[in-house]
């Protein structure tokens, strides 16, 4: 019931002159997922309501945030997963505002070998990013919201047969967090 609308683009750039607007200069395959997820429902935009006075600032949202227990790109091989992760020339996973346009990026490729169910890891979105500051007035304002995660990533020519995507997918499981100024909160009920 948290998600909906899920659209997914795969880009082929095997030559030169091929989704050069896409594509520039890479040659392998570009893919991209985006899914809409309900990030504040009526349930918990009422407690929000109930916490917070209506002359909170969005500035007491100090941080916008999401711990991350699993980022696995998988393919199944043998009724086994198989982490595809290190046949990726880049890998990006990240936010942004229903409809897009304000993409932020919460977690690069170079993190997603850190994240496991033994060493999950939190990752903090841009302060001062668009999304951010929409995220942060939405949290305040206590409106149910909906939000935008996106993936991408690219596999090299050299690697493509090493990846299936038949069997394939992202197993993901995350934590948004936002952390709020206990006195920025009372300064708005002064």
């Amino acid at each position: 019931a948290q998600l909906r609308k899920l659209t997914v683009e795969i880009i082929n750039c095997g030559s030169p002159d091929r989704c050069t607007e896409y594509c520039d200069g890479f040659r392998g395959m570009k893919m991209s997922a985006r899914v809409q997820f309900q990030l504040l429902d009526e349930e918990k935009a009422k407690k929000i309501r109930e916490l917070l006075s209506d002359k909170t600032s969005p500035d007491a949202v100090v941080a916008v945030r999401a711990r991350f227990f699993k980022l696995l790109f998988y393919q199944t091989v043998g009724g086994q997963r198989e982490d595809i992760g290190p046949y990726f020339d880049t890998a990006e996973f990240g936010l942004s505002s229903e409809g897009g346009g304000d993409d932020t990026v919460l977690v690069s490729q170079r993190y997603l070998s850190r994240i496991t169910g033994k060493t999950p890891q939190r990752f903090a979105l841009d302060n001062q990013a668009e999304f951010t500051q929409k995220t942060k007035q939405g949290v305040i304002a206590a409106k149910t919201m909906w939000i935008e995660i996106f993936q991408r990533f690219a596999v090299p020519q050299a690697d493509l047969y090493s990846v299936q995507l038949s069997g394939g997918g992202v197993e993901l499981d995350f934590q948004p967090e936002f952390v709020i100024s206990a006195l920025e909160v009372a300064k708005g009920q002064l």
